[in-house]
């Protein structure tokens, strides 16, 4: 996460993890598309970011940011996830 450093600040760290525990429901450590829009979603309301990720965009994302190609992303992965969501659509 040396890269996310730089973009993300700690608190947005903290908060995305927080994000990814509640999201994990069945506590496999990873989050699927399912579980990764409504997690994304509430990201993005508590850093004040007025929009809402839909589940094309969310699967588009994942595809870019997962590195084993199993469709589901680990807290690391998330947190690339909102990294690049961010910065794509500024």
């Amino acid at each position: 996460m040396n890269n996310l450093s730089a973009t993300m600040m700690p608190e947005k760290i903290q908060l995305a993890r927080n994000l990814f525990r509640q999201h994990d429901k069945d506590h496999s450590g990873y989050l699927d598309a399912d579980e990764l829009v409504p997690a994304m979603n509430e990201m993005l309301k508590l850093i004040k970011y007025k929009y809402e990720c839909t589940r094309n965009e969310i699967t588009t994302l994942i595809r870019l940011v997962d590195k084993d190609g199993d469709m589901r992303l680990s807290l690391k992965e998330f947190m690339e996830i909102i990294d690049v969501f961010v910065r794509t659509k500024h």
